[in-house]
């Protein structure tokens, strides 16, 4: 999925709110916390994908690259497809 742009923040969206005198306070909502994203001892939910870096050499990078490109693949569907044989075969 390609990365959305950052907009730009404008001297409108940086200066604080005017307050008239009859106005009521504003209560604002807390950003959503790590504690959102997990539950319990630090288990992340089970509907949500958890990120993971994967470092390669170089050399296996390119041979990751032609075959997910010459089979129409991501490289997301060939690592999680290989991590699932390998523990199916491990017994993990």
């Amino acid at each position: 999925m390609p990365k959305q742009p950052i907009a730009s923040l404008t001297a409108s969206l940086l200066a604080p709110p005017s307050r008239s005198a009859t106005s009521e306070p504003v209560m604002v909502q807390p950003a959503a916390s790590a504690a959102t994203v997990f539950s319990g001892a630090g288990r992340p939910t089970p509907n949500k994908p958890v990120a993971q870096t994967v470092k390669l050499e170089h050399p296996l990078f390119v041979r990751l690259k032609n075959h997910s490109a010459n089979r129409r693949l991501s490289h997301q569907a060939i690592f999680v497809q290989a991590l699932e044989e390998y523990l199916a075969r491990h017994g993990g």
